[in-house]
């Protein structure tokens, strides 16, 4: 299987990878308290840990105290320790938060005040850069703002089963597809 391949199988992971991290503090706020201190901690080791992470320390803190705040310190409790949220943050079953869609919304939003740049993020890791231009052209078209959000606070409500529902058509996975069936950037050209 190619890099792109594991990468739209993993796509899911990677934005609750990326949720369980937070979102843009207020000074003063919950995500803020020596409480949270802990959860805060612990997701920003997890969103840094990898080298080519798309958050810097910064960021992911911002992001974290804001995901805090977002949330709440009670229900981010009931969903796991401050371990389970650093180690597993990829396996944490984010239903448990009972995400509202406004919530959902609010916590998409931390990564702009937070100056992460979701959907240059998401083009980058499928590895369309200059090297392949039509790969990159794809992906560019695919990965819209609209669908992006809509895909991420699906995710964050509803839980990863709704990954493996039949793609609606101009939703992320279903353009993303239509790149993949495509061949470009390396994949597999299907066969007739």
């Amino acid at each position: 299987m190619n890099r792109r391949s594991r990468t739209l199988i993993a796509l899911p992971a990677l934005v609750l990878t990326f949720a369980a991290c937070g979102g843009g503090g207020v000074g003063g706020s919950e995500g803020e308290s020596d409480e949270a201190k802990p959860y805060v901690d612990a997701m920003v080791a997890s969103m840094t840990e990898e080298e080519d992470s798309p958050m810097d320390e910064t960021q992911a803190r911002c992001f974290s105290e804001g995901f805090v705040d977002v949330v709440g310190l009670d229900r981010i409790k009931k969903a796991g320790t401050a371990e389970e949220w650093g180690e597993e943050s990829g396996d944490l079953e984010f239903t448990e938060l009972k995400l509202t869609t406004d919530e959902g919304n609010d916590i998409y939003d931390q990564f702009e005040e937070c100056g992460v740049d979701m959907r240059e993020a998401m083009i980058e890791s499928l590895g369309a850069d200059e090297s392949d231009p039509v790969a990159k052209e794809c992906f560019e078209t695919a990965i819209t703002e609209e669908n992006l959000r809509e895909f991420f606070v699906t995710v964050m409500v509803e839980g990863e089963e709704v990954i493996n529902a039949e793609p609606e058509e101009g939703s992320l996975m279903a353009e993303l597809m239509t790149c993949m069936m495509a061949g470009v950037g390396g994949t597999e050209t299907p066969t007739e």
